[in-house]
């Protein structure tokens, strides 16, 4: 099955990931699937978002992934720091809306240029640009 990135699972797994996960605990793909921010995705979008938020440094897994009849489990600790700023910088769904919109005009998917668009719009947010 080919996926592509689903920016909005992206968002809703690092808002859920912050609000669920207490410091040192530990939450399996398939309880954060059940989670009522993330239920409207499938079990394979969510492990792909996993993943790719992994592979961007956005959140920390622990062990080597899982193979269950349901599918792959990954084992994820929480956000890093850059997670946890990539976060803070599209909270606000009217700032999120303007990244998604600005990337989709251009054609843009990586998280890493939507990252830099999101600190581009706080710090204008702020005054700073």
């Amino acid at each position: 099955m080919q996926l592509r990135l689903n920016h909005d699972c992206v968002r809703d797994l690092l808002l859920t990931i912050e609000e669920t996960l207490p410091l040192d605990a530990i939450a399996l793909t398939p309880g954060l699937h059940q989670h009522e921010n993330l239920s409207k995705y499938e079990y394979e979008e969510i492990v792909y978002c996993v993943s790719k938020l992994r592979e961007a440094g956005f959140i920390e897994t622990i062990g080597q992934d899982l193979i269950s009849p349901a599918g792959r489990v990954i084992k994820v600790r929480g956000l890093t720091y850059t997670g946890h700023l990539f976060l803070d910088n599209i909270r606000e769904p009217s700032r999120w809306k303007k990244v998604k919109e600005k990337a989709d005009s251009a054609g843009i998917v990586a998280l890493n240029i939507m990252a830099g668009l999101a600190e581009s719009y706080a710090k204008k947010a702020l005054g700073l640009e």
